[in-house]
């Protein structure tokens, strides 16, 4: 392998690993812990080795230097002339009778034991000293035939684990930043996404999804109906304040024109009795509509209490009631029952619905009449005001909608609001309108 080659192998890991150190914060802590495992690897090998040679030295040459002293003494006890050892690794020496002449100078000097000792032109032995009455017996052992059987047979193949390790471990960490990456781009997106001003459904975690493992895609499933839920509370939020705005014009303006009117003739004591019923139930009217578009924004239906709603009575109500608050002068009404009907549903629900669709009728009649027809199984509410054109007539109950011949008061938000209510019991709204002439709108009880 060039050096160029080796070059690269060496040092792409480093750059990689300073590149994710980099780049954010959970890759800076799988780069610590993969740095962490090396350098625990590292000791590991390291203090083996140490041991190792501590055991080689420590343990098996002093026991292999105490056997051959022992059996060296044993073997001169039945022979005297039992020659020394003379080996490569291994020389013997001794003095009898305590004459050191023939033992190396740098030898002479030393106790009995076991230990290490510089000899001149030899280098660091290993001396081993044993004594036999007067007589003295000196083995120098040579270690660096131990020392490079060490390394042959204990720290080349340790080397080897351990770059076989090295190299799993890096396996390893790249598979875990593989594994992390959707996990890493998902919080810099969320992190960099302005969830003020922008809409959420522009939140496109798509291309994370597509490497995503099992374990992400159900955290970015997860995430998604989190926002979907968030979109959707926002959605509510928004209807809720817009139909407030709306729902909420009518009481207000009744109770308003009975202040003026109570003001003007204060002393009347019949009159005043009438005006504050009224005004009293205008402002019951408001408190069940907040309830209710409280509830219709939380989408907690379960919690509005149904029960069977006299339709002629809740009907004869409304329609006094916006005639007084919306009725042009001139314009009468008429409560028309064909077949007595009652419904099972909320009655704070039905009102609503009836409340706006007479509003916009008495609002856009400027003459003639508006009337209230109960049939077996349906309401119809008519008028003879400015009417829709075919055209407005295909988007008048979408919100915010006003027709080409209409003012800015009215089938804005009315009308959006009786369709997703009808939506939500299963009543069919069926609206019909001729321009200029009038309009007629449906409710259908199943």
């Amino acid at each position: 392998m060039s050096l160029t080659r080796l070059e690269y192998w060496l040092t792409t890991p480093i750059s990689v690993l300073w590149r994710d150190v980099q780049d954010g914060q959970i890759s800076a802590k799988l780069v610590r812990v993969f740095v962490l495992q090396m350098l625990a690897i590292s000791l590991a090998a390291a203090l083996g080795g140490w041991v190792a040679t501590l055991v080689v030295e420590r343990v098996l040459v002093k026991r292999a230097l105490d056997a051959e002293a022992q059996y060296f003494w044993q073997q001169r006890r039945q022979n005297p002339r039992h020659p020394l050892p003379d080996t490569r690794n291994l020389i013997g020496y001794l003095a009898i009778g305590g004459d050191q002449r023939r033992v190396p100078l740098a030898l002479r000097q030393e106790l009995a034991g076991y230990q290490r000792i510089d000899i001149p032109r030899r280098g660091q032995r290993i001396v081993h000293i044993t004594q036999q009455g007067e007589d003295l017996l000196y083995l120098v052992f040579d270690q660096a035939q131990v020392t490079r059987a060490s390394f042959i047979f204990g720290v080349a193949p340790l080397a080897g684990a351990l770059l076989v390790i090295y190299f799993l471990t890096w396996l390893g960490y790249i598979s875990s930043k593989r594994a992390l990456s959707p996990l890493v781009k998902l919080a810099e997106r969320v992190e960099s996404f302005d969830f003020r001003g922008t809409d959420i459904d522009n939140l496109n975690l798509k291309d994370i999804a597509a490497e995503a493992d099992t374990e992400t895609l159900s955290l970015l499933r997860a995430f998604e109906h989190f926002t979907q839920r968030m979109q959707t509370m926002l959605e509510r939020e928004r209807l809720f304040t817009r139909n407030a705005s709306h729902e909420l014009r009518t009481p207000i303006a009744v109770v308003l024109a009975n202040l003026d009117l109570l003001e003007q003739r204060k002393h009347d004591p019949t009159l005043s009795a009438e005006v504050i019923t009224r005004m009293r139930r205008a402002v019951s009217d408001m408190q069940g509509l907040i309830e209710t578009l409280l509830l219709l924004a939380r989408d907690e239906q379960k919690f509005l209490n149904r029960k069977t709603v006299d339709v002629e009575e809740l009907a004869n109500r409304e329609l006094d009631m916006q005639a007084a608050a919306c009725a042009h002068p001139g314009v009468t009404h008429e409560l028309i029952v064909e077949h007595p009907l009652s419904v099972d549903a909320p009655e704070q629900v039905v009102s609503m619905i009836f409340a706006n669709l007479l509003r916009n009728a008495f609002t856009y009649t400027t003459e003639g009449h508006v009337d209230v027809i109960i049939r077996r199984r349906s309401v119809v509410i008519q008028d003879t005001g400015i009417g829709m054109s075919p055209q407005d007539l295909e988007h008048a109950f979408e919100p915010f909608f006003r027709g080409s011949n209409h003012s800015d008061e009215g089938y804005g938000l009315g009308l959006a609001l009786v369709a997703r209510l009808c939506q939500r019991y299963d009543w069919k709204i069926v609206a019909d309108s001729i321009d200029g002439r009038g309009t007629e709108v449906t409710i259908v009880f199943p």
